[in-house]
């Protein structure tokens, strides 16, 4: 018999990420501080992007709190103001004394957070090995792309950036969870679908092959993980729907 798949909420990820934010030494620069967190990126860039994805995660956490009913929302959300003046990128360069200060009842109250939305808003744990799956055949296949001759320009640009885009958002799991990446891979499914005849056009060869399969698998991962419909195999009638959206987003 199966084990039931591990599973998560929007709160135990941000405990998760917190945690290892009172191991640098005292007063450490704030950009020390996330580099900790965010290992093993160390880019500044990055390091900002994160920090975004962060405060999302942020405001996701208060918005499914809020929409709990039949409990005092004020007594979960009281941490959260100060929470959202630590993760200011102005910060990087100060000293993180008063964030070091108020981590530990910060994660406190996010524990009780974390043992709610368990109930109301708990998704399946996508497993690291599919995880590493995905971003292995995604390097795989970019590296293949820069050297095939199968394709147009034109096309290897497209699955290039796809590509990449889908690479970006899994390697921030951490932080974004399956919900994250479920609405990161419609909208790579929605520009699929203006590039749709063209892509089926090279459906033959390797490249557009290993591009399927591993769009496929992600969306797998991340339906399995979020209990709804494979996108690829149940979503025919979002296809005009999907083609719209993208043209507005391009």
């Amino acid at each position: 018999m199966s084990e039931s798949p591990q599973t998560t909420n929007s709160a135990e990820r941000l405990i998760s990420l917190l945690k290892p934010a009172l191991t640098p030494a005292p007063n450490a620069p704030y950009l020390q501080v996330w580099r900790t967190v965010f290992t093993p990126v160390t880019d500044l860039v990055a390091i900002y992007h994160n920090l975004y994805l962060l405060s999302e995660l942020i405001n996701q956490i208060e918005a499914e709190i809020k929409s709990t009913p039949n409990i005092r929302h004020e007594l979960f959300l009281q941490p959260f103001p100060a929470l959202r003046k630590h993760v200011l990128i102005d910060n990087l360069t100060q000293g993180s004394n008063d964030f070091q200060r108020d981590l530990p009842a910060i994660v406190n109250t996010l524990e009780f957070c974390s043992d709610t939305l368990s109930r109301v808003h708990p998704e399946a744990a996508i497993p690291k090995s599919e995880l590493d799956e995905l971003l292995a055949g995604i390097t795989d296949l970019l590296t293949l792309l820069a050297t095939t001759k199968e394709l147009n320009k034109h096309l290897r640009d497209i699955l290039f950036s796809l590509l990449t885009a889908a690479q970006i958002s899994i390697s921030s799991y951490k932080i974004k969870g399956a919900q994250g990446l479920r609405k990161d891979l419609f909208a790579i499914f929605a520009i699929i679908q203006v590039h749709l005849d063209e892509i089926n056009a090279s459906k033959a060869t390797p490249e557009v092959s290993k591009f399927d399969d591993i769009m496929r698998k992600f969306d797998k991962f991340t339906a399995r993980a979020l209990k709804v419909k494979e996108m690829f195999t149940a979503a025919a009638p979002l296809l005009a729907y999907a083609g719209n959206v993208a043209n507005q987003l391009m």
